[in-house]
């Protein structure tokens, strides 16, 4: 999907450089029901499931099916003698074999391939120009997820140019237990407090552009009339240099969305961000207070303070 902001390969056999992203895009809007629950795998360009038993596989299959059907996707079918049974479907596979069409070009061939679709970087570097950073964000009571993103310029296969988005970073942690309990307009506000501070050594202090799907987020960062709770999260997000929030539907919002739901159904384990809340004022928690009042009520600050009053610096 060139000039659409996804990451496109450098060289496939049908000259679409783009079909791996599309495919998950399409993927990711219709089917992804079925990889959360882990029924189907994606692998590039192709999307397969497995099961132990073949009463299982079935089930598996139907549900597939179903979701294609419901969808309006269409499938290529394979053609098996009929009626086809488990020793049938079994003989067809293993009678399958390529030693008659796949040769040592095939194998050389396929090498370059690889070499070609890994040579590029998914992600870009930013770029402290003064473009602005978009983040854009999701969450819910599985899984807080922000996405970095900046326009970059991109050389097509065509040879022709284009300003597109490229992302820089992906954020994801499952929900504590706390978090969990949070209502779902305090989620999106836990996500965006948590992305902006897991994106904060490349943004800094430059310019920063809010996507979020939760219009009610969005209204309330716009205003200045808010309840207590409200206005803690809003002056912990309001430390960043933020220009724009923007509502996107959330059936655009597929990236952070479907990663968001990663988690959906899955154990917690270390290290997977449940084990710690993202609040609206950790950072106080913790000593990181950005408080001058607060910060000259330490002594050693004291003495620094009056050492460099002279500074112009200071």
């Amino acid at each position: 999907m060139e000039g659409r902001g996804y990451f496109w390969y450098i060289c496939m056999p049908f000259r679409f450089t783009g079909a791996p992203s599309s495919f998950a895009h399409v993927t990711a809007s219709h089917l992804h029901d079925l990889i959360a629950e882990d029924i189907m795998e994606l692998l590039v360009d192709n999307g397969g499931a497995f099961a132990d038993e073949f009463s299982k596989m079935m089930v598996k299959l139907q549900h597939i099916l179903t979701c294609v059907r419901d969808c309006n996707l269409s499938l290529s079918a394979v053609h098996l003698p009929m009626p086809c049974s488990k020793p049938i479907y079994c003989r067809a596979m293993q009678g399958f074999k390529l030693g008659d069409y796949w040769t040592v070009e095939h194998s050389k061939a396929f090498l370059r391939y690889k070499a070609a679709v890994t040579s590029e970087l998914v992600l870009c570097r930013p770029h402290w120009d003064g473009t602005p950073f978009i983040v854009t964000t999701n969450g819910c009571k599985d899984g807080f997820v922000g996405v970095l993103t900046q326009q970059s310029s991109t050389l097509l296969p065509n040879g022709r140019t284009v300003i597109k988005l490229h992302p820089l970073a992906f954020a994801l942690k499952h929900t504590s237990p706390a978090e969990e309990k949070y209502m779902p307009f305090l989620l999106e506000f836990a996500a965006l407090k948590f992305a902006l501070d897991k994106f904060a050594h490349l943004i800094g202090h430059f310019s920063v552009e809010i996507e979020t799907d939760c219009q009610a987020l969005r209204d309330v960062l716009l205003s200045d009339k808010l309840n207590t709770v409200h206005a803690r999260w809003h002056d912990g997000i309001l430390t960043y240099q933020i220009v724009n929030v923007r509502h996107v539907p959330g059936k655009l919002n597929v990236v952070a969305d479907a990663l968001s739901r990663k988690g959906k159904g899955t154990p917690k384990v270390i290290d997977d961000g449940s084990e710690w809340t993202a609040s609206e004022d950790w950072d106080t928690s913790v000593g990181l207070a950005d408080d001058l009042l607060l910060t000259l009520d330490d002594p050693q600050v004291s003495v620094l303070h009056d050492h460099f009053y002279d500074e112009l610096l200071f």
